[in-house]
């Protein structure tokens, strides 16, 4: 999944990377490590973050950071304490926050609700200006 290093990476992009890292942990196809994933997802929201305008989506890109920094930690001491050979269910709570980040970072992508249309049988000479 990781292409390159530092490439700029989309939307799209890093929302696939964070649901590829939820799937395949904790081997992670057995071609990266856990510090190379994270650091490769820390990499992918720090260049979708300039596209961000809108204070409130980067409060919500600054929550999915947290939460992929916290899933790493779990997945840290988890990983250290479980006894081999580690299993998806030995590192589900880790997962689980994972797959929370990845949600987290889907919804900046979902576009807002656009305003409530007329109702059909209303005319415009129907309504009142106040």
């Amino acid at each position: 999944m990781m292409t390159t290093k530092y490439a700029p990476n989309g939307f799209a992009e890093t929302r696939e990377a964070i649901g590829w890292a939820v799937v395949s942990a904790p081997d992670f196809g057995g071609r990266f490590t856990l510090d190379e994933v994270f650091a490769d997802l820390e990499h992918r929201l720090n260049t979708t973050k300039p596209t961000i305008e809108d204070a409130e989506r980067l409060r919500i890109l600054e929550r999915v950071r947290g939460k992929l920094r916290d899933s790493k930690a779990l997945f840290n001491s988890l990983l250290r304490d479980a006894p081999a050979p580690v299993s998806r269910v030995d590192l589900k709570p880790a997962i689980q926050m994972l797959r929370e980040a990845s949600e987290l970072f889907r919804s900046l992508r979902r576009p807002k609700s656009p305003s409530p249309r007329p109702d059909p049988g209303e005319s415009a000479d129907d309504t009142v200006d106040a």
